[in-house]
């Protein structure tokens, strides 16, 4: 069996709270010469019992485990939270999922942890446990920003607000939507600006508004502006949120591409207009805003962003 250092959470949006966690994680590892995991559980233990998970995560399990890679993590296993996962005592959960597969040599975790039934398996019952399964534990205290803690509820609720930038602050880099393209009712491109409608998956949080963003389309980093919400001068089928992007001097055929969409700035909220021409002229001043967002902000941009 392997020997690990791990660490366990949800880690939805892998933010600069995690990433905390995710570097002490490697460091021990390097230094013990062994390998490194993250356990994450797919649908973070409070949004379960709700039975509704529409627009509530941060980062889908596929995107966490990308951004965990970052970091040489060797080991990152998603775990399915299902009903049997809720009932489990603490120490059951140990047993079944890293005990019976591996040895473990430390565990890192940050202050609030908390695991098990009732999440009755607090800090103080991790450094007991430790004891008797002869493992080190290292509690991470937690970053702070604006005398808030970095949290995964402090960065979906600042997304929900539409501030992306504090978001993108929270995250150490710009959030992130993907997804495929697909064609959708050709309003944009009847108003001279054609946009790229993106399937996303349901789970993803979808800010509304109109945003700054770039995109990234077969390695290339391309501007544009994007729409999230539910197009109220139209209205939308079924009151979906809607998702497209305009892209600045592009006009390539990306149908079926999968692109992503990074946000750097909430230019404003959705809104109503009376008539196509009205839509058209706001259309106009957000490409503008954005091209001048551009020129001026464009030295802030790190470049893997």
């Amino acid at each position: 069996m392997k020997t690990i250092v791990l660490s366990i959470g949800s880690y939805d949006g892998v933010h600069l709270g995690h990433q905390a966690i995710i570097k002490k994680v490697k460091e021990i590892s390097k230094i013990k010469n062994i390998n490194s995991a993250i356990f994450f559980f797919e649908i973070p233990p409070k949004f379960y019992f709700k039975n509704y998970f529409d627009n509530i995560l941060i980062t889908l399990a596929c995107e966490r485990i990308n951004l965990i890679k970052k970091y040489e993590i060797d080991l990152i296993i998603p775990i399915d939270f299902n009903k049997s996962i809720y009932l489990m005592s603490s120490e059951e959960f140990f047993e079944k999922f890293i005990f019976s597969k591996y040895i473990v040599s430390d565990v890192v975790v940050g202050k609030d942890f908390a695991i098990g039934y009732n999440r009755r398996g607090n800090i103080e019952w991790l450094k007991n446990f430790s004891k008797n399964k002869n493992f080190d534990v290292s509690i991470i205290d937690f970053v702070k920003w604006n005398d808030h803690k970095v949290s995964s509820s402090l960065v979906r609720d600042l997304l929900k607000k539409g501030d992306i930038e504090q978001a993108n602050e929270l995250l150490a880099r710009p959030y992130t939507i993907e997804g495929i393209v697909k064609k959708g009712a050709g309003i944009g491109k009847k108003l001279g600006y054609p946009t790229a409608n993106l399937e996303v998956d349901k789970k993803k949080l979808l800010p509304h508004g109109i945003f700054v963003v770039k995109v990234l389309i077969k390695g290339k980093v391309l501007e544009g502006i994007a729409n999230i919400g539910r197009k109220p001068t139209f209205g939308t089928s079924n009151n979906d949120i809607l998702c497209e992007v305009h892209i600045f001097d592009f006009n390539n055929d990306i149908y079926s591409e999968n692109i992503s969409i990074l946000l750097l700035k909430k230019i404003r909220d959705e809104k109503k207009f009376d008539n196509i021409l009205a839509l058209k002229h706001q259309i106009e001043k957000d490409i503008i805003y954005a091209r001048k967002y551009f020129k001026e902000f464009s030295k802030k941009f790190v470049k893997n962003w």
